[in-house]
């Protein structure tokens, strides 16, 4: 609970005194921070669109994460970088290392601005630790209600191995992947989601469950499906349906982490909270 609360406040402060340290466009972007980095495909990059690298003490965990968005009850989603960039993105070293490890992502959409930001906090070289928080906002700017619906998609091979994973999501907000002493977290802080599925990337036949009908022209459930799905290449999926009255904004934050075994997540949220304050601090 001390974890969230500090992950909570930290993402709040992120929203409202965010440095600004624009540079020129590019189809990846790359963050660090301590033992690790990260890389995002805006489009175009190297990687599968999105995040396609969370790269901790020299090991990719990360295969793809990324956001996909609907307007509306009917039709399919889009993928959010189908839509046009609000300026280049803005990268930030909040602790002054020399690494950029915070970016934001700015979008404009028809009645509608969508922001994503990125935060890479690292741990102590060797220690396996590693920390991503996410913030998402949408700002209603059409001039009545705004029927929006957010799916996040993410698929991790830890240890580098895309086999072998076990995913399980619990209380509707809790995200969980292991394989042996890897330990992956993720916990929605802020506006819980409408549905979830824990399920395979695809089931051996070419089919991808949740990638397929994220593609599709019709409107996405997800199925609710909390899993365990066991020792598989799993993947899992959040939605968000609002609707965000005119002049309101639909804000999201989720915290992302991973620790070499379960038993050592609370102090691994203190130790990096504590940084994190006397980072601030400086």
């Amino acid at each position: 609970m001390i974890r969230i609360a500090y992950r909570l406040a930290w993402v709040v402060a992120m929203g409202v005194c965010l440095g600004v340290a624009t540079g020129p466009a590019a189809a990846d972007v790359m963050l660090a921070d301590a033992n690790s980095t990260a890389s995002i495909n805006l489009g175009g990059g190297s990687g599968p669109l999105g995040m396609y690298s969370w790269n901790v003490d020299g090991t990719n965990h990360m295969y793809q994460q990324w956001f996909w968005y609907r307007v509306g009850p009917d039709g399919g989603e889009q993928s959010i970088d189908a839509l046009t960039p609000d300026g280049d993105p803005v990268l930030t070293d909040t602790d002054g290392d020399g690494n950029d490890d915070t970016v934001s992502l700015p979008y404009l959409g028809t009645g509608f601005d969508l922001e994503v930001r990125f935060k890479l906090v690292g741990g102590a070289p060797g220690s396996g630790v590693s920390d991503i928080l996410e913030f998402i906002t949408v700002n209603n700017t059409s001039g009545g209600d705004l029927d929006f619906h957010v799916f996040q998609y993410t698929d991790l091979d830890l240890n580098g191995v895309a086999a072998g994973d076990t995913v399980e999501i619990t209380g509707g907000n809790m995200a969980t992947q292991t394989k042996g002493a890897a330990y992956v977290a993720e916990t929605v802080v802020t506006q819980m989601p409408s549905h979830y599925q824990a399920d395979v990337y695809d089931d051996g036949l070419g089919n991808r469950p949740i990638l397929d009908a994220l593609a599709d022209d019709q409107p996405t459930v997800l199925t609710d499906q909390a899993g365990p799905i066991a020792n598989v290449n799993a993947v899992w999926a959040f939605q968000w349906d609002r609707t965000i009255a005119d002049g309101h904004s639909l804000i999201i934050s989720k915290d992302k982490s991973i620790t070499p075994e379960p038993a050592t997540l609370l102090l691994t949220g203190l130790g990096l909270a504590a940084a994190l304050g006397r980072r601030r601090g400086k």
